[in-house]
């Protein structure tokens, strides 16, 4: 099983009424593609990486069978980001904990929040959900050439 979903898999057997929430690049959206028609698809060949901040470790032209079989499987939505969602989370994670994510790592933050975001508020409790985890573990990170150079104005370190 993909380490990224080992902890949800978990999580839903104990937890079955648990919603799993996939996140990926706007520029590279195979899993919601795949999941959309119900079978692993190719990114079109005009698909342009360069869209993607070089998180290079984020471009999947195609879900290989095993993962789509667990994806189809697990994830109930997925969010798609852009590179100012995914810069912004790096600033977020980095003032709200000093810990530095590389953008990689920073994608499931973006991702929890704009679907977060797009929760409308329960009137009962006045909130948007109830326990939110997110599953990140990268940390591979040179500021000066991942963060400054495609950082928007909104997540500039000047």
């Amino acid at each position: 099983m993909p380490h990224s979903l080992t902890a949800p898999a978990r999580i839903r057997r104990g937890r079955p009424n648990t919603k799993v929430i996939g996140v990926e690049p706007a520029a590279v959206d195979t899993l919601r593609r795949s999941l959309g028609i119900g079978k692993p698809v190719e990114l079109p060949d005009d698909a342009d990486p360069s869209k993607m901040m070089r998180i290079d470790g984020l471009y999947v032209p195609r879900l290989g069978d095993e993962v789509f079989r667990i994806c189809n499987e697990l994830v109930d939505d997925v969010v798609t980001v852009t590179p100012g969602e995914i810069g912004a989370a790096v600033r977020d994670c980095f003032e709200d904990t000093r810990s530095v994510l590389e953008p990689a790592g920073a994608l499931s933050i973006a991702g929890l929040k704009k679907w977060v975001e797009a929760r409308p508020i329960n009137p009962a409790t006045g909130q948007k959900g109830n326990y939110i985890a997110v599953c990140s573990d990268a940390a591979n990170i040179e500021l000066d050439i991942n963060f400054k150079k495609y950082s928007s104005p909104v997540t500039s370190l000047d």
